[in-house]
């Protein structure tokens, strides 16, 4: 792949994943208080940007969970972002 089609991905998965963040940031400001179902999807809506943004950085990232999912790269980080519990 040429360098200028690899900047071109790039910028597209960039703005991709800013793209994500910024709906999930008018969903938050406009829903005051969130159901579990409107909670979840905002939470794969982090997990989709998260994962939008590692596929940039460069490096591998392994992740097992519990012996039944076995994910690495961007798929990974979508997958800790989705499974991490959130603090109360």
């Amino acid at each position: 792949m040429k360098r200028n089609q690899r900047m071109q991905v790039a910028l597209l998965v960039f703005s991709c994943g800013a793209l994500f963040l910024a709906a999930l940031l008018a969903v938050a400001l406009r829903i005051s208080e969130p159901t579990p179902t409107t909670f979840f999807v905002m939470r794969v809506i982090l997990s989709l940007a998260a994962a939008a943004f590692s596929s940039l950085v460069p490096g591998s990232l392994d992740v097992e969970v519990h012996g039944y999912i076995r994910a690495g790269g961007a798929l990974a980080v979508f997958i800790v972002v989705l499974l991490v519990p959130l603090p109360n």
